[in-house]
């Protein structure tokens, strides 16, 4: 008796034992449900005849651990959900189309490979995949669902397309261990707590292409690091708990009655750390004045990190003089050993502290 029942070409339902199975030859599409819930299957072999795989077709086959595909074009919806043996997945060249959870709850799953042939990959299809350490995303998908990788708490590393415009809701929500991201230009749209919940997110590169930051972009994440190239409106509360934001193009954010608030001084910190990208001479003149006028806060910060770029900015704006070189400079970054600065100093007396005796001017420049 056959463990198969085909109609049409179409495996209707699978009826055996489990363990590892080998689809016959001249199926065409395995259908909705037909391996569901069979916890006995370990392995099994579709032959390339085989080009849709039906809705929850492997669903709850919590034992499978591999599968071979070779001729698939479409994955239907919630087809390996819960799968959670299921360990590593090779999608074919030509698949088209990944459903909606279709990997959803594969708990074990570390590695699965897109071709560039896929353009559409359905809400929370690799959600919960909290083993999944790297994926790279089709060259031509354009955007990105909502929840697709929501809790991949593993997920370390994500190569994004230049095609892609938009990330859905709560896509990347909970990946814990992400920590740096960088969206291409071509994006415009970023849902909701997109990347909400990633804990270890150091720093996010927001696309040029973006026109607006708001808190539905980029809220619910604490990247260390904010870098957006381009130009428009900003929520600067989204931006909150950002410890530096480098935004070339945008003026930072000072209250006229109460100065500059967290996120200002975040801007600040971000145009020191990396002050010739503000290239627009209104806008450098703004950070340099705040700059200046919040030294003695940032001081403290640049000789810690012995980050000798910020301290140049310093002396080039005429900032250290003969009256506070020591006890501003000098006396603090030798105390936190901060060898960089400790030697751009040195080198800054030497050329323009006079010799004992000379009669010091006020201010000078490097």
């Amino acid at each position: 008796m056959s463990d198969f029942i085909i109609e049409n070409n179409i495996l209707k339902k699978y009826t055996g034992p489990g363990g590892d199975v080998v689809v016959p030859d001249g199926v065409d599409e395995i259908a909705d449900d037909a391996f569901r819930g069979c916890e006995q299957l370990t392995n099994i072999r579709l032959p390339d005849s085989v080009v849709v795989i039906g809705d929850g077709a492997f669903s709850g086959c919590r034992h499978l651990t591999g599968i071979a595909m070779p001729g698939v074009i479409v994955i239907g919806s919630c087809a390996f959900w819960k799968c959670i043996h299921l360990t590593d997945v090779a999608i074919p060249d030509g698949a088209a189309e990944i459903g909606e959870e279709a990997f959803s709850g594969c708990t074990r799953l570390t590695h699965i490979a897109l071709p560039d042939s896929v353009s559409e990959i359905g809400v929370g299809a690799f959600r919960e995949c909290m083993s999944l350490t790297d994926i790279t995303l089709p060259a031509g998908l354009t955007g990105i669902r909502d929840d697709v990788f929501w809790r991949c708490e593993r997920l370390l590393h994500v190569t994004f397309p230049a095609s892609l415009t938009r990330i859905g809701k709560q896509a990347f929500y909970g990946c814990k261990q992400l920590t740096d991201v960088v969206l291409p230009d071509s994006v415009t749209r970023i849902g909701k707590g997109a990347f909400a919940g990633c804990e270890g997110l150091m720093r996010i590169t927001l696309p040029a292409g973006l026109t607006t930051i708001d808190y539905e972009e980029i809220g619910g994440c604490s990247p260390q690091t904010v870098y957006w190239p381009g130009r428009g409106n900003i929520n600067w509360w989204a931006l909150k708990n950002a410890h530096c934001i480098i935004f070339p193009h945008v003026s930072p954010a000072i209250h006229p009655f109460f100065g500059m608030p967290p996120y200002s001084h975040a801007a600040v910190r971000g145009f020191l750390r990396a002050p010739e990208q503000y290239t627009d001479a209104a806008i450098r003149a703004e950070y340099t004045r705040c700059a200046i006028g919040a030294r003695n806060e940032f001081l403290p910060e640049i000789f810690a990190e012995d980050r000798v770029s910020a301290l140049r900015f310093y002396a080039e704006q005429s900032a250290i003089t003969a009256e506070n070189f020591d006890p501003d400079y000098l006396t603090p970054a030798t105390a936190v050993h901060a060898a960089e600065c400790t030697a751009f100093l040195l080198e800054w007396r030497h050329r323009h502290l006079p010799e004992a005796g000379m009669e010091p001017e006020k201010e000078w420049t490097m």
